[in-house]
């Protein structure tokens, strides 16, 4: 996933809701442009030298980027439990340090 070379969007897309377009390689190794509007993320029809922000023929739709990869790659949603962020705790690289001069029982 990285920026496209249309970012940031112009201002004539920006105010029909355009935020970001995006190049994608999925794992299958098809490539996709992807815009994230203030509604969606949706397949656009854009090509690498052309910004043509309508939505695909073969449309895919999502609310969220993950949702959308899950859609237009098969082996992105083989694993949903993959995009559960793991829960670490807070401060993990914080230690307990003895006080100089206090014995530690």
């Amino acid at each position: 996933i990285v920026f496209s070379s249309f970012n940031p969007p112009p201002s004539y897309r920006r105010l029909v809701g355009d935020l970001i377009y995006l190049d994608v390689i999925t794992l299958e190794g098809n490539k996709y442009s992807i815009t994230g509007s203030t509604k969606m993320f949706y397949v656009n029809s854009s090509s690498a030298n052309t910004l043509d922000p309508r939505p695909s023929k073969a449309t895919s739709e999502a609310t969220t980027l993950v949702a959308l990869l899950q859609k237009i790659s098969p082996r992105a949603s083989a694993h949903p439990f993959e995009n559960v962020q793991s829960l670490l705790p807070p401060n993990s690289w914080l230690g307990l340090h003895p006080i100089p001069g206090k014995l530690s029982l």
